[in-house]
């Protein structure tokens, strides 16, 4: 008797039909349906998921064929019943053969395995075979350029640019480590000074001064102190001491602003006491500087050093050394011989000079007037008398060398103004030591008409006098075209026609001579009259003018 069971699997989106006819064909075909049914689960969880509508709908066409045509079921079924049998066989049969195949191939394998050397490679599939067969017809070379391209990535795993991006991070990291670690030590170091400096303290007081026990903070002690000095400052004459009391009171106040008894910092006085300590300490670092450059300047053993040396002492011995040093270095040394001309009359000269060595002769039209010796001034133009004449001048007269070797000192008129007008301690012993100058020249005069070197007297007193007006003409000319002091400096230039004897004549007529009137002079003002500082800036550079204000410094 036949059986038709019909089992119906859903494995995803396929269904698989079963249909038995007799227990013998069932469990003879048993293997391959079972491995029919697992191929097919398979290919149905690796397919695409199909619509839930259309699903619906296979399902419905399905149940409808079933319940419409058994008789369909039932041939469709015998036709796949043979089909399942026969297929089953040739599954059994190929996979009895394939048994033996793969055992062959892995007896094949381990032979391999045995006559080769040992690789680092664990599979035993064809394709790994294939690979390290490949692999070791590779060269040498080959395998050497490959080790070594290993190691340079190893060694060398970044580029020189992330290198350095990697080396500044770190320097970075580090530096704020360090600085991070600072500040702690800053604060906790600030906070110990704190708390030893507002620490209340007990000051043993005899009983029968005051019964009472008095306490005391030592930062009231740096305020108090703060007062003290500046106080005692002001009682001091001496400059140096001075500026080192104030630098001492004002950090003392410091001091007290910063670690306040109350607790808060006073940044304001705190501020202005930072500055006044700034300021004074640049003051007294100016003198040291200034002294130790003067006493380069006389404690060397060089010959020059020591002309300067016998200068000082006899000319300049009113002025200090620290002034005569910057005047000294600010001049440039000059040296001429016998039969040199200095200076030519009529010619511009912007220089004022000293002589350090030798003689030399003033001439007035080839008649000589006076002998300029060691320690005097040529062409100073009335600095005796505080007529600080910048730019150039006419000369009025001739020098010429009469020793066999001459040193000068030469100064620029304008860098020495800018020096005179910054330093007035300069200025005030540079007057004394030219008024004396003054003198010599005067008694030089007398020497020089006793001596016989004189043929006619009178001619060299018309000479001399020729030459006064002369350089009062000079005077006049160079005031008039700097219009910035022509009205400051009148007085001086009164005082200079009383030492010189200047009459009213005299001023009138050099007064024509420049191409002024009187009521012009007066008021200061003629039109058309140029600036010679604006000229000189232009000519000389704004970089020269800024330079000899630099030096004057």
């Amino acid at each position: 008797m036949m059986l038709s069971v019909t089992a119906v699997g859903v494995t995803g989106t396929h269904r698989v039909i079963i249909t038995t006819f007799s227990t013998k064909a069932a469990t003879a075909s048993s293997a391959s349906i079972m491995s029919f049914v697992r191929k097919k689960t398979l290919l149905s969880s690796s397919s695409s998921s199909i619509s839930s509508t259309t699903q619906r709908r296979m399902r419905m066409s399905r149940i409808s064929n079933n319940n419409n045509s058994t008789s369909n079921i039932y041939k469709i079924s015998k036709n796949s019943n043979t089909t399942l049998i026969s297929s089953s066989r040739r599954r059994l049969r190929s996979s009895d053969s394939g048994h033996h195949n793969t055992n062959n191939i892995y007896q094949q394998l381990q032979q391999q395995h045995r006559r080769r050397p040992k690789t680092k490679s664990t599979t035993t599939s064809t394709s790994s075979s294939s690979f390290s067969r490949r692999r070791n017809k590779i060269s040498s070379q080959h395998q050497q350029r490959r080790q070594k391209a290993t190691l340079a990535s190893r060694l060398v795993p970044y580029s020189r640019g992330q290198l350095q991006q990697q080396q500044q991070q770190q320097q970075m990291v580090t530096a704020t480590t360090i600085h991070n670690k600072m500040k702690e030590l800053v604060t906790i170091y600030r906070d110990k000074l704190n708390l030893w400096l507002n620490v209340p303290r007990l000051l043993r007081v005899p009983r029968w001064i005051s019964p009472q026990y008095k306490t005391y903070k030592i930062v009231e002690w740096f305020g108090h102190g703060s007062f003290f000095l500046v106080a005692v400052s002001y009682a001091v004459d001496d400059f140096l001491q001075l500026r080192l009391l104030a630098i001492m009171g004002s950090s003392a106040m410091l001091v007290f602003t910063y670690f306040h008894p109350y607790g808060r910092i006073l940044w304001l006085p705190f501020q202005w006491n930072c500055i006044f300590v700034a300021l004074n300490s640049w003051r007294v670092a100016k003198v040291y500087v200034d002294r130790f450059r003067s006493d380069q300047l006389f404690n060397s053993g060089g010959s020059q050093q020591q002309q300067l040396r016998q200068i000082y002492d006899h000319h300049f011995y009113a002025m200090e050394k620290t002034d005569f040093a910057r005047l000294i270095r600010l001049g440039t040394r000059e040296k001429f011989h016998k039969g040199d001309t200095v200076v030519s009359q009529d010619c511009e000269n912007r220089y004022v000079r000293l002589v350090v060595s030798g003689d030399l002769a003033v001439d007035r039209d080839g008649q000589t007037t006076y002998w300029l010796h060691e320690g005097q001034f040529m062409s100073e133009m009335g600095l005796h008398a505080g007529l600080g004449l910048r730019g150039t001048v006419t000369s009025c007269c001739s020098v010429k060398v009469t020793s066999d070797e001459v040193e000068l000192v030469r100064w620029d008129r304008t860098e020495l103004m800018h020096l005179l007008e910054l330093h007035k301690s300069i200025e005030r012993s540079l007057k004394a030591v030219m008024s004396w100058d003054i003198v010599s020249k005067l008694k030089s005069q007398r020497v020089l008409l006793t001596s016989g070197h004189i043929d006619d007297a009178e001619h060299w007193t018309k000479k001399r006098r020729e030459q006064s007006l002369a350089r009062y003409t000079t005077i006049l000319r160079n005031m008039t075209t700097h219009p910035d002091y022509l009205n400051v400096r009148k007085d001086q230039l009164t005082k200079y026609r009383e030492i010189h004897q200047v009459t009213d004549n005299d001023h009138v007529t050099a007064l024509k001579n420049i191409g002024w009137s009187v009521d012009e002079f007066e008021s200061g003002i003629k039109e058309g009259q140029l600036d010679e500082d604006m000229l000189e800036m232009e000519n000389l550079g704004y970089q020269w003018w800024f330079r000899s204000w630099w030096k004057a410094l």
